[in-house]
């Protein structure tokens, strides 16, 4: 996440998200590392809001590119509370043992 222009204690919480939710399985209508919902991207199947702008099959590609942004952009409106419980564990949890990933 060194190419992105977001300030380490965002970085922090998108690496915290990405800890978190990395090792569960995925829910059908949740797409990509950051296992966005239907309401964040399109998917002809299953019609949503797609509030980040991208198809839900570009999701998880080996760039992480349209996943951070999308994530990045779910963060600012929503907080890490948009994730649930996941999210929930990096809320007011110390976040400094991520930034070292995201130098």
């Amino acid at each position: 996440m060194t190419n992105y222009d977001f300030d380490y204690n965002e970085k922090a919480k998108l690496m915290c998200l990405f800890t978190e939710i990395a090792s569960i399985s995925r829910p059908l209508d949740h797409y990509g590392y950051f296992m966005i919902s239907r309401f964040w991207c399109l998917d002809p199947r299953r019609p949503g809001s797609n509030n980040c702008h991208v198809n839900c099959a570009d999701l998880g590609d080996p760039t992480f590119r349209k996943d951070v942004r999308c994530a990045y952009k779910i963060l600012i409106i929503e907080g890490v509370t948009a994730w649930g419980g996941y999210g929930l564990k990096c809320l007011g949890s110390d976040l400094t043992k991520y930034i070292p990933q995201c130098v």
